[in-house]
């Protein structure tokens, strides 16, 4: 069917025609929900008609969604309305390689340039098992900014026979055959084992790539003929006309190219590993004198050339991947996380440790992710392509391995636990650690190593911990045990920076590591290095193990790895020196304003490692947390642009304002105090805690404040306090289930909150001060409630999407429908705390925005390439 423009299919209104293929037409479409551009690729009708190809297509879309690589066509999803079925794709500007082709040859550079760009696409494609089966210059976009995007992964195999007439251009991606059954590809690009309709694997990706290639470099096909079964022929039986190679092309390139199309598939580059690393090569190579034409010399000539030229190409190739002196390779790759999913980063505070660990064999790697409703650990051995969830692990912190790999450990919940790896089953060595894990270790000599306000140990079995280091002003974070399991790395941080220092269990000696300088998240590797962050670095030192002494200048050894500043390094490493780290690539979380149909701006405060902003009552002024965990308050006059700073012993946290806008109640260490808006005179103190408390809201009438701690026996718990009189806490929830975000109406009657009862978080409202139910809010899953200064809108976020539900609170609460307002990539917070608000009328969300990581970068066999970088050199 034609569509015209302003033809609505559900939320998408049509734009403009883009195109036709086989898979259908595509058109420029507005999607008015996320008010993006996107485009259509409505489906024919006898596709969807057809069982088993409409199964095949789900399945597909359903994988290639979860493809995430910046080189590669993102889905958005597959839809129905009113009986018309459609693809949602990006929308990617620019022209395709063919058409770019049609105006000549690319100089070798340039192409192998872009080609490197689709390489590594096709390689994040195949980690996940996914061949494309249709490469080909219509099927890559060159965007305006010079930046590759590959098309139609996978789903352009099923597409239907050639129309009558239909250039050789745009031959069938299904053609059949009379005997081999369906053959799957465009003629021109197909490998010999796909022309034959017989079975493929990523080698045909590289076939077609290989062909490509030869058309940037010539202008012309590699395979050419009158028809499909001409040109089949041709791939089956010929070679391509080596001699219109441009004189210019290195031999390199030469015999690169022709590993490509190798016919049999045994002698091929064998994945897409392989061909970016001799892209690479032939990048790196200086420039090569021109090479003689092959028409130049004679037969014995040239066969001698090309065993030359694969020879030396072979050296290079076995050069770059540089063997070890066990005869290993250093090998490289990435692991995307499937779309929709992101590590789960704590957006504060700095003492949070990083979503990943190694297990000391180097064979598995754990993180955690969520899809923004929820999180859990997932397993990756590395001898397999896909991660697995692993069972028993919702709403995990921290990860940690024990010595002999086959135990996991994890925070969740503020209790710390162990899984075993062979049975699943699950262990809580200690029912309460923290609300803010800093790390934790397992030693040889069976003991855990965890930080929190203080550093403690724990046997492995379980059990109650002893207390190792506490002092007031000095955190003691990301223990990392020594080999023998009775010393320990840690980070010693203090007001004045974050240094390296080695903790013997056994006489309680802490000796700080000279000539590291600043330095966080210190790790051990068996080849006699000490590898911490700092500055956004990844750095190394040789270690003598036993004068616990540093031998060398410290090198960096990897520019881009993600750190919190003052905090923690996003990298682990297995004792025989694997690496898998969260490349940096990211912005600080700013403030933005967004409107309820989800446009943001900038707010106009500068100050970077924004948290919890909280509006006024009369919305002229938010106060605001700056910094990562205990942080200082300030406040920024949205109308002046004006900022004033309130504390600065960087100990505060989680602000909340009083009705009248004239005092602002925080957090301060373990104490809850009150100070003037205005900055003017001292802090009053109201309560003191023996946990770290975090003010909810203030009653508006002014007389209480709600606040939540945790409690070893019951977890997350709602108080309140007097502002004033004998400022006595009592509980307002208390159970054995976790209850944050304890929220006042704006008449006084009810308190909004988020609790864990269900087995997930969810948004609930009883009344206070009591007695009565309560009422559910949320649904699937639900946090961080905030009202409307009337009280007839309340709002709560669902992961990464923010929703409002119609509410009544007279005569008695009452509670409609939520539904989305707006969705974005928004710093989520820890236990549910509220970490954004709405201004008074509703209209405007103070929202913290950063960019979400989905990729951890892992080096094999690191520990050659580690001993390279920073030779010993003793001092």
């Amino acid at each position: 069917m034609t569509l015209v423009a302003g033809t609505r299919l559900g939320s998408y209104e049509i734009l403009a025609p883009i195109g036709s293929g086989g898979m259908g037409d595509v058109y420029r479409a507005r999607d008015s929900k996320l008010d993006r551009d996107v485009a259509l690729k409505l489906l024919p009708e006898a596709l969807w008609q057809d069982s088993e190809r409409r199964s095949r297509l789900e399945r597909e879309a359903r994988l290639l969604a979860a493809l995430n690589h910046p080189a590669i066509a993102a889905i958005y999803g597959l839809e129905e309305h009113e009986g018309v079925r459609f693809l949602v794709l990006e929308l990617i500007p620019g022209e395709t390689l063919a058409q770019k082709f049609a105006r000549g040859p690319l100089e070798w550079k340039e192409a192998l340039s872009l080609f490197h760009q689709i390489a590594e696409a096709l390689e994040a494609a195949h980690q996940k098992g996914i061949i494309h089966r249709d490469l080909k210059p219509d099927n890559v976009k060159l965007t305006p900014e010079g930046r590759i995007k590959v098309l139609d992964f996978g789903l352009a195999k099923d597409v239907s026979e050639k129309p009558p007439g239909e250039a050789l251009s745009h031959s069938p991606t299904r053609i059949r055959g009379t005997e081999t059954g369906v053959i799957m590809g465009t003629a021109a690009y197909m490998s010999p084992e796909q022309a034959r309709g017989i079975a493929v694997d990523s080698r045909t990706d590289v076939w077609a790539f290989g062909c490509c290639l030869y058309e940037a470099l010539t202008g012309r096909k590699a395979f050419t003929g009158e028809t499909a079964s001409d040109i089949l022929a041709r791939i089956l039986e010929r070679e391509p006309d080596w001699e219109k190679l441009p004189a210019g092309t290195p031999a390199s390139v030469r015999a690169f190219l022709r590993r490509c199309l190798q016919k049999d598939p045994s002698r091929r580059l064998r994945d897409m590993w392989d061909v970016r690393v001799e892209i690479e090569e032939a990048l790196a190579e200086p420039s090569p004198k021109p090479s003689v034409s092959p028409a130049r010399i004679s037969r014995h000539a040239l066969a001698a050339a090309a065993l030359l030229g694969a020879l030396m190409t072979g050296m290079v190739f076995w050069s770059f991947r540089r063997p070890s002196s066990s005869g290993e390779f250093l090998t490289r790759f990435a692991i995307e996380l499937p779309a929709g999913e992101r590590l789960r980063i704590i957006s504060g505070p700095a003492s949070m440790p990083g979503p990943m660990a190694f297990s000391p064999d180097g064979r598995k790697l754990a993180y955690v992710a969520t899809d923004g409703v929820s999180s859990r650990l997932y397993l990756r051995h590395l001898d397999r392509l896909e991660a697995s969830a692993v069972p028993g692990t919702e709403d995990a912190l921290d990860p940690f391995f024990s010595p002999d790999s086959e135990w996991l450990g994890f925070t969740a919940n503020g209790r710390l636990h162990k899984l075993s790896l062979t049975s699943g089953e699950r262990t809580t060595l200690f029912p309460q650690t923290t609300s803010r894990p800093s790390g934790t270790s397992w030693g040889d000599a069976g003991g855990i190593l965890f930080s929190s306000e203080a550093l403690e140990r724990l046997p492995a079995v379980g059990g109650t911990p002893l207390e190792v280091l506490r002092k007031e002003g000095v955190f003691y974070r990301f223990p990392h045990f020594l080999p023998g399991g009775e010393e320990a790395l840690l980070t010693v941080a203090t007001g004045e920076g974050s240094h390296i220092g080695v903790l013997s269990l056994a006489s309680g000696e802490l000796k700080m590591l000279e000539g590291l300088g600043e330095a966080t998240t210190a790790a051990y590797v068996a080849t006699g290095h000490v590898v911490y962050g700092s500055r956004g670095r990844l750095m190394a030192a040789p270690f003598d193990l036993e004068k616990r002494k540093v031998l060398g200048n410290p090198v960096p050894v990897a520019d881009d790895v993600y750190t919190i500043p003052g905090g923690c390094t996003f990298f682990s490493v297995s004792r025989s020196g694997a690496l898998a780290y969260v490349p940096r690539g990211t912005l600080d979380p700013t403030l933005v304003l967004v409107d309820r149909a989800g446009r943001s701006a900038p707010s106009g405060f500068a100050q970077p490692f924004v948290q919890h902003p909280r509006f006024s009552p009369l919305g002229r002024l938010l106060a605001i947390d700056v910094g990562f965990g205990p942080a200082d308050i300030w406040t920024f006059d949205l109308a002046r642009g004006t900022r004033t700073r309130l504390t600065t012993d960087g100990e505060n946290q989680r602000s909340t304002w009083s009705p009248d806008e004239t005092r602002i109640a925080f957090g301060s260490g373990s104490r809850i105090v009150w100070r003037a808006a205005d900055g003017s005179g001292g802090t009053t103190v109201v309560a003191e805690r023996e946990s770290i408390p975090f003010v909810d809201s203030w009653s508006p009438d002014g007389s209480l404040l709600a606040f939540e701690e945790t409690n070893p026996a019951t977890g997350w718990d709602i108080w309140v306090v007097p502002v004033e009189g004998d400022h006595k806490p009592s509980p307002f929830l208390a159970t054995s289930f976790n209850e944050t975000d304890g929220t006042f109406s704006p008449d006084g009657r009810f308190m909004a909150y988020t609790s864990d009862e269900s087995g997930r978080f969810e948004v609930y409202v009883r009344a206070y001060p009591g007695p009565g139910g309560k009422v559910t809010v949320s649904t699937e899953g639900g946090s961080e409630a905030r009202w409307s200064l009337v009280g007839t809108e309340l709002f709560y976020r669902r992961g990464y999407q923010v929703l409002s539900v119609p509410v009544s609170t007279r005569p008695t609460f009452t509670a409609g429908k939520p539904r989305v307002l707006f969705e974005g990539d928004y710093s989520l917070a820890p236990t549910g705390h509220a970490h954004y608000d709405v201004s008074p009328d509703g209209k405007t969300f103070a929202m913290v925005e950063t960019i979400a990581k989905t990729r951890i970068d892992v080096v094999l066999n690191w520990g050659e390439e580690l001993k390279r970088l920073a030779p010993a050199s003793r001092r």
